[in-house]
């Protein structure tokens, strides 16, 4: 054999090795890492799906909302026009006027206008409505003995009455007395420190129903010691460590002395009502 066709042979052979060589190594980094189906959508992918999701069911929300407040303003609009054809018609008959009518009319729409309510950087404040139903379905689901028995209205009337937000003062009750429970002569919220420690032998502070024991709570709300504060973290010394001024801006006055459980109770009762995280800083101003 002639040294030019040895010299063939090897460079066939080297040719062979390096075709080999590098089947092997796309069958070996094919197998270690092989490509995405259509069936195995990235993270990413994932992610970004359920931002959009979110982001057009927070639109749909804004929508039904405003669409919510355009109806009460389109009756408030229509009643004004009915007084204003009314009075008119009085005028003509030679008759008076009549006196106030147009804002006693406004103020029935007043509770579901809140709607649109801005408190702080928080989302807006849903229909006096809602918050019935939301009281109503709480009271039922811990079996409080004002169930069934229209008090979520009571505690929303209260609570535009007072320009306090009405689940605070139900969280209160959840947290002082079990949302009644535990109350002594219809003591509510606990005012006082007139609880269950003290059975029948408790002072008589005057409270004869159950509407009277709820009112004893708003108006503690708004009394000299208390009327300052505006967040949950405020109202007691568990709750300071959430936010430090509620120690000074009541001047060491508080609510509730406890030290973890009944902020954590009304922290939670809110947050079961709103349908949404606890919220250690909750304004209950409104």
């Amino acid at each position: 054999m002639s040294q030019n066709t040895k010299t063939e042979i090897s460079k066939n052979q080297l040719k062979n090795i390096l075709i080999v060589a590098i089947i092997g190594l796309v069958i070996y980094f094919g197998f270690m890492n092989p490509p995405k189906t259509q069936n195995e959508p990235s993270v990413i992918a994932e992610a970004s799906f359920e931002d959009l999701r979110n982001e057009k069911q927070k639109q749909l929300d804004t929508i039904a909302s405003d669409k919510k407040v355009l109806e009460l303003k389109a009756q408030k609009v229509q009643k004004e026009k009915e007084i204003i054809d009314l009075d008119e018609s009085l005028k003509a008959k030679g008759q008076e006027p009549t006196t106030n009518t147009l804002a006693s009319v406004i103020a029935t729409l007043a509770p579901t206008l809140e709607h649109k309510i801005k408190v702080d950087d928080r989302t807006e404040l849903p229909s006096a409505d809602l918050w019935v139903s939301r009281i109503e379905e709480h009271l039922t689901k811990h079996n409080s003995p004002l169930k069934g028995q229209s008090y979520g209205k009571v505690f929303v009337d209260l609570g535009l009455k007072y320009k306090i937000h009405p689940y605070v003062a139900v969280a209160i009750g959840y947290a002082d007395t079990s949302l009644g429970k535990s109350a002594v002569k219809w003591n509510w919220g606990n005012v006082g420190a007139h609880d269950s420690k003290c059975l029948k032998k408790c002072p008589d502070i005057g409270l004869r129903t159950w509407n009277q024991g709820i009112e004893a709570v708003y108006k503690a709300l708004n009394n000299k010691f208390l009327g300052k504060a505006s967040l949950t973290c405020e109202l007691s010394r568990g709750g300071w460590n959430y936010c430090s001024e509620g120690a000074t801006i009541n001047n060491g006055k508080f609510y509730a002395s406890s030290v973890y459980n009944w902020h954590n109770n009304v922290t939670t009762s809110i947050a079961d009502m709103e349908q949404a995280p606890r919220n250690n800083k909750f304004n209950y101003r409104i």
